[in-house]
């Protein structure tokens, strides 16, 4: 791609050849497609996973036009404070994300709203909002113990995030804690249970969007509702659902 960025015959032959040859989709290397290389897959049917340096991803024209941008295998040992400003920036200026994962960086990217993680392994989610967009096509029962085939306790998320409430913040699933008896008066118990109780699934809603996930998206090869779960984010994130 770097020998041809703008080459449109050069981008619609490449992916042809891929989609002829039964490789239906790629991924990007250091550098993400342009926006002629995008609409040459989208042309011939070749799935982008679209991947590269932050900075180069974040000023494509490409992901600004309006596409989903997924950030993926991000920690704070690999993410400078001024490429979690950009995120935000970003956002601010229109685009799109699904951001993987993201831990505490989230707090540092929107300090306002994500006050902590609640680092805890979940086995089962709630729909705290059911007519969302995410969850179209799945039942409450049915984002709990995603399987990805291992000898393992399975689990649905591997966190989740302490939230203030805001405008801008919906939060349409929720995980807690807790199995058992909580004990003390209802405000006590209440209190106690705000320790306890967190949301995987975190969206923000700016100029742009974004969705924070702490599900476990990446059974979605594996367990068709992460599948679903994760396809919906990003449907939801294209077409401006809510």
């Amino acid at each position: 791609m770097p020998l041809g960025p703008n080459d449109a015959r050069l981008a619609n032959r490449f992916c042809r050849l891929m989609h002829d040859e039964h490789v239906n989709a790629t991924r990007t290397h250091t550098v993400p497609f342009t926006e002629t290389w995008l609409e040459a897959a989208d042309h011939e049917g070749l799935g982008v996973s679209y991947e590269g340096t932050w900075a180069a991803a974040a000023g494509s024209k490409g992901v600004a036009a309006g596409r989903p941008l997924v950030l993926a295998g991000l920690n704070p040992g690999n993410v400078s404070l001024d490429a979690l400003r950009k995120i935000r920036s970003y956002i601010e200026a229109g685009g799109k994300v699904l951001w993987l994962n993201p831990g505490t960086m989230a707090t540092a990217v929107y300090p306002e709203y994500i006050k902590g993680v609640l680092d805890s392994k979940g086995e089962i989610m709630n729909m705290d909002i059911p007519e969302s967009s995410v969850f179209d096509g799945l039942e409450p029962l049915d984002i709990r113990n995603f399987n990805n085939n291992q000898r393992e306790a399975p689990i649905v998320c591997a966190g989740a995030f302490k939230v203030m409430r805001g405008e801008k913040l919906s939060a349409p699933a929720s995980f807690t804690r807790v199995h058992g008896y909580l004990s003390g008066n209802m405000e006590q118990r209440v209190t106690a249970m705000e320790k306890l109780r967190g949301f995987p699934v975190v969206r923000i809603g700016d100029k742009g969007v974004l969705y924070l996930s702490q599900a476990s998206l990446d059974k979605a090869a594996t367990d068709p509702v992460a599948g679903r779960l994760l396809t919906n984010m990003l449907k939801s994130l294209a077409y401006d659902l809510p």
